[in-house]
């Protein structure tokens, strides 16, 4: 992690619930994350949960958890080829789709709230699909020629993916400022 600059204080205040009234109750995420990176369990789910609750009213930036829980799964899962592969194909994909989600601001972030409802890897798929029909893009062949892993990997494969695209998108909509420089967020902390 130090080796690629990845900021732990910016990761672990991402990671506090500020919408708990009380305050034992923010820090119970972060403690379960960190509880799983002791057992060198995977966090990928609560990461991915924590990312779209930050970002259900605003944007915010996820960056450094996004990288963080990237670099973290695979130092977790190192030795398994097949799982370095698919983390690398589910962010490739959510890059692709968070690119050209950006451009069309709060209709975008309505897809990706759609895609990341869906249940089964065939829904997961045509939901893909359409996305690629309604904005054009065109996501890596190695999805389709992935299936089966993919498919043995489900859940984790949308939650890698998810995190990207949001991350992606995010970076593709900045958060509005204000008149002295700072984003909402930053004004009202």
């Amino acid at each position: 992690l130090e080796k690629n600059k990845v900021n732990l204080k910016q990761v672990m205040t991402l990671l506090v619930n500020h919408d708990q009234p009380r305050n034992e109750c923010k820090t119970i995420l972060r403690n379960r994350v960190c509880e799983n990176i002791l057992k060198k369990q995977s966090i990928v789910a609560l990461v991915e949960q924590q990312s779209f609750r930050l970002n259900k009213s605003e944007i915010k930036n996820i960056g450094p958890l996004s990288d963080f829980v990237i670099l973290y799964e695979k130092a977790v899962r190192e030795g398994d080829t097949m799982d370095q592969k698919i983390i690398d194909i589910a962010v490739s994909v959510g890059k692709t789709i968070g690119m050209s989600i950006a451009p069309s601001g709060k209709k975008g972030k309505g897809d990706l709230f759609r895609l990341r409802k869906t249940r089964k890897p065939e829904d997961f798929l045509n939901e893909i699909n359409r996305i690629q029909m309604k904005y054009g893009t065109k996501v890596s062949a190695d999805l389709y020629n992935q299936g089966q892993k993919m498919e043995e990997n489900f859940t984790e494969f949308k939650q890698f993916c998810m995190i990207a695209a949001l991350n992606t998108y995010n970076a593709g909509n900045p958060a509005p400022v204000d008149a002295g420089g700072k984003t909402k967020a930053e004004a009202t902390s």
